[in-house]
């Protein structure tokens, strides 16, 4: 057991002193030397909403648990909660949006930005599934905005777990579930294609987008 007391009495204010200690323990986790974090109180660990954020994505990808004087943490078992409470017994796909490099650090400042990037591919994944069964289906999804990759770079991109299929309603209030066919390569670029255009049109509209962009390099696309 390592005892990390380096930041005793410092803030984590904007503008405070780097935290050595914090630092020091990411930068540990993301070396696999980590398996748990022992603390009085978790908000004294993180301090912050940033460093929060950080924390729970690095201690998600190297499986790391967190415990305070109240319980044990495991920040992985996100999934074990989704398929237990969330969502229904059917299939599920996962469907993951990478920004191209030159909008990374828009996502990752403006969160009207990932919100509404996040909006947008759900709407074009529904649209798709929607044509593709030619029904009006009732579609659902859950969005996980990651900020960060496993090197910890600051990469913000989304997972959207999305029902692989859809509910349409009865007279009688019943629902039946409509499975829909596995999306081809062409399908994913038609959404590809629908989420760079929409959210070229919403970053111009809210004025972050010039009238005539440049052009991106041709292995740095969505």
């Amino acid at each position: 057991m390592e005892v990390i007391d380096e930041d005793l009495g410092l803030s984590a204010s904007i503008g405070a002193k780097r935290r050595e200690g914090f630092e020091r323990l990411l930068a540990s986790m993301a070396l696999g030397e980590v398996g748990i974090i022992f603390g009085r109180e978790v908000s004294r660990l993180s301090r912050n909403d940033k460093d929060w954020c950080r924390l729970i994505e690095v201690c998600q990808i190297f499986d790391t648990l967190i415990a305070d004087a109240e319980r044990i943490y495991d920040l992985a078992s996100m999934d074990d909660h989704l398929v237990e409470r969330v969502l229904p017994a059917v299939a599920v796909r996962q469907y993951v949006l990478s920004p191209p490099s030159e909008l990374v650090g828009l996502l990752a400042a403006r969160g009207e930005a990932l919100s509404s990037l996040s909006r947008i591919f759900v709407e074009a994944i529904f649209g798709s599934m929607r044509k593709r069964s030619g029904r009006e289906l009732s579609c659902g999804a859950v969005v996980v905005f990651q900020r960060f990759n496993k090197a910890i770079t600051v990469y913000p991109h989304l997972h959207v777990l999305v029902l692989d299929g859809g509910y349409v309603e009865h007279e009688d209030g019943t629902l039946d579930f409509v499975e829909v066919a596995t999306p081809r390569a062409a399908t994913l670029r038609e959404i590809e294609a629908r989420v760079g255009t929409r959210f070229s049109r919403w970053l111009k509209r809210h004025g972050f987008l010039d009238d005539e962009p440049p052009e991106p390099e041709p292995d740095d696309g969505w």
